[in-house]
């Protein structure tokens, strides 16, 4: 596992558009995970009875959970196994997309630092970098 807990060895940020506001992720070696939003969601009650919603706050990061250890180094092993840090740093397709935005991803692992940008949608992401989304979405989910 990496030894610095004050920089995450995972980020993500997608940018807001009209139709989506800016969010991400944020994973650090001490297993802290946060999320960046400008939405909070409420739950009330239990059972049929439940009702969730949505409230506004600032935007910002907002800490999660605390991710086990196994799933932190997990985390970095994907990063490694994805090859993650041979991605070019810029990744454009041509073409209009709706709703685009810009997505940004750091990995810092290992004593090594990258960052890949990808513009329009993160879905023009290459096949092993759409996995590693994918897989590190299942790790954190609740």
């Amino acid at each position: 596992m990496s030894s610095d807990s004050s920089a995450p060895i995972w980020e993500d940020i997608a940018d807001g558009t009209p139709m989506q506001p800016a969010r991400g992720n944020r994973i650090y070696a001490d297993g802290r995970f946060l999320e960046y939003s400008a939405t909070r969601l409420v739950v009330e009650g239990k059972g049929r009875k439940m009702k969730m919603r949505s409230e506004p706050r600032p935007l910002d990061w907002y800490p999660l959970t605390t991710l086990p250890p196994a799933k932190v180094a997990r985390v970095e092993q994907l990063i490694e196994e994805s090859g993650f840090f041979a991605l070019p740093t810029v990744i454009d397709y041509p073409g209009v997309v709706m709703d685009s935005t810009t997505w940004t991803a750091t990995a810092r692992v290992g004593g090594r630092t990258h960052t890949v940008q990808v513009l329009k949608s993160p879905m023009n992401s290459p096949p092993k970098l759409l996995a590693l989304l994918n897989q590190i979405a299942q790790l954190t989910a609740p």
